[in-house]
């Protein structure tokens, strides 16, 4: 688990968050309240789900395109990232896990629900940390100190 993690408020402008997202190399920010609960999560994956061009799930058989940059988005504008907050994009329906939860429980549920990063929370919702994929990789297959 990484204790140390980026968090965000659901009021953060949404500019801020995509600064974060270039600038790092992590697939999710929890978002939390005053009191550490955890309220929503943010993802890399959601936002180019969100602003991508939706058509393209439309299709079966891509194979026919032969130059992909004829499909480009509309880059955001300034002002327009300025008018969407956290809360607006969030996911507020996400998957967590406890902090006594076992290492193939995080990788279940990271499989099942295809998500890169687990908020670590109990009952009371307080965030504690979270797991990424890089986090059980490493436990797996990295060598044991002694």
């Amino acid at each position: 688990m990484t204790t140390e993690v980026i968090t965000v408020a659901a009021g953060t402008p949404l500019s801020s968050v995509l600064e974060v997202f270039a600038d790092r190399v992590i697939g999710g920010i929890p978002v939390i309240d005053e009191h550490r609960h955890v309220v929503g999560m943010i993802t890399k994956k959601s936002l180019l789900h969100l602003f991508m061009p939706e058509y393209l799930d439309l299709i079966d058989d891509f194979s026919f395109v032969d130059d992909f940059g004829v499909i480009e988005t509309e880059p955001l504008e300034d002002f327009a990232q300025a008018l969407f907050l956290v809360v607006d994009v969030m996911e507020k329906e996400f998957e967590r896990i406890s902090p006594e939860a076992s290492l193939l429980k995080a990788a279940v549920v990271m499989d099942r629900t295809d998500c890169s990063v687990l908020p670590v929370a109990g009952d009371d919702r307080v965030l504690q940390g979270v797991v990424t994929r890089t986090d059980i990789f490493r436990a797996v297959f990295s060598p044991q100190q002694d």
